[in-house]
């Protein structure tokens, strides 16, 4: 057999100075968004629904059938903003510029890349957002499981990031 020369590893002092290296620079920049964050973000009423990509061709639709909830949802391949659509993006009123960011309890942190005809500012200071779910069959799910839900999150505009994990 013939013999192969072996890989070197890291040696085994490189790696903690690497990862204390970079624990170094988390830190530094977790202590600085906080500040940041706290500065610009503002609480917010919202209603949220929940929105799909409907495939041809699925076993049920919300509307009856595949062109029904084209008209109703979009196609769902990009957003407004030309981002291809993924979980947990985000469709708000105009009002909100593309890139905002928005802590939503029961869903994490979203980010706007979507609008929406039904997407708007409500009386009394409520607004209206859309969560993307999925698609097909999934996606139908998850948003009638999702339904209709009104919760307080935080907005952070758009250069600032939330510091919830």
């Amino acid at each position: 057999m013939p013999y192969r020369k072996q890989k070197k590893s890291p040696s085994i002092m490189a790696l903690p100075r690497k990862a204390i290296m970079i624990f170094s620079v988390m830190i530094m920049l977790f202590a600085v968004l906080p500040v940041q964050a706290r500065e610009g973000a503002r609480a917010q009423e919202f209603v949220v629904t929940a929105y799909y990509s409907p495939k041809p061709n699925q076993c049920c639709y919300f509307r009856g059938n595949y062109e029904a909830e084209i008209a109703f949802n979009g196609g769902g391949v990009r957003s407004a903003d030309g981002t291809r659509v993924y979980a947990g993006m985000l469709a708000a009123p105009p009002n909100y510029p593309f890139g905002t960011m928005i802590e939503l309890p029961g869903l994490g942190v979203g980010t706007v890349h979507d609008r929406g005809g039904r997407i708007i500012e409500w009386s009394k200071g409520v607004h209206r957002i859309d969560v993307w779910m999925c698609e097909g069959e999934e996606g139908l799910a998850r948003a009638l499981a999702w339904g209709t839900r009104s919760v307080k999150g935080v907005v952070y505009p758009e250069g600032l990031q939330s510091t919830s994990k």
